[in-house]
């Protein structure tokens, strides 16, 4: 009995394989098959059903996907089935990634920044509020740095006081690389005197901050690009490139 589930197992591994090559199966078959996989014994089967059914764009696998992921025990399914549901973009799955994120993702940070990834593919206006949110409290530096790139992906200009204080108050932390990006990509003026002032600080590569100075267009930022040239070279690259950008000037 043991080896015919395994074998069960192993067909349905090998007929998802074949579903993700062959257009000679009908969608419907082909969906009833991967979510008939969501329930397998075999954890390299739900991840593979998982992954699958978010490749095939159908708006039809969020239920069951949603399902799966309620009773689902195991942090690499559960990654999968999180990562399907942003694929999706379907606005109801927004509530119920955030759910996952405060419960379960509590225990694991991985989960969490798969959370991140996902929400920050959909349309909805709170998408923007909830990654400021996790970017202000999250506990690991990797979550709250992947929550300042979506912002800025997003260029919510929402995100800027939040992305703002961080520079003042947390330099040195890894994930105020990502909060100067985000600021680069928003583009809003608000940023440059924190900007500024980070080319100051010795604890922190400036490369992003002349880049994103760049971006942003503010020529009062040259005098600090052109000082922090001459003092320095934490960065030198990215300053001169942000120089470049604002005066037309190549700098050496």
């Amino acid at each position: 009995m043991e080896n015919r589930k395994y074998v069960k197992m192993g067909v349905l591994l090998f007929l998802f394989i074949y579903l993700n090559l062959s257009s000679a199966i009908g969608v419907e078959d082909k969906m009833s098959l991967l979510i008939e996989g969501l329930n397998s014994l075999d954890t390299n089967v739900r991840v593979e059903a998982a992954l699958s059914l978010g490749r095939m764009g159908d708006a039809r696998a969020v239920t069951p996907l949603l399902k799966a992921l309620q009773k689902e025990k195991d942090l690499r399914v559960k990654r999968a089935i999180v990562e399907s549901l942003g694929s999706l973009k379907d606005p109801r799955v927004f509530e119920p990634l955030v759910r996952e994120y405060r419960t379960e993702g509590q225990n694991d940070w991985t989960l969490r920044m798969a959370v991140v990834e996902a929400i920050s593919k959909l349309q909805d206006p709170n998408v923007a509020l909830e990654l400021i949110a996790i970017f202000k409290k999250d506990p690991y530096f990797m979550v709250r740095d992947s929550a300042a790139k979506q912002l800025g992906r997003l260029k919510d200009p929402r995100a800027v006081p939040e992305l703002v204080a961080a520079i003042n108050t947390q330099v040195g932390d890894s994930s105020i690389d990502g909060a100067v990006w985000a600021l680069g990509e928003i583009g809003d003026r608000r940023a440059v005197p924190v900007l500024i002032k980070a080319l100051e600080n010795k604890n922190l590569l400036i490369d992003g901050v002349g880049i994103a100075l760049g971006k942003i267009g503010d020529k009062s930022a040259v005098p600090a690009l052109e000082k922090a040239l001459k003092d320095g070279k934490r960065g030198t690259w990215g300053v001169m490139q942000g120089l470049k950008v604002l005066t037309g000037k190549d700098y050496k």
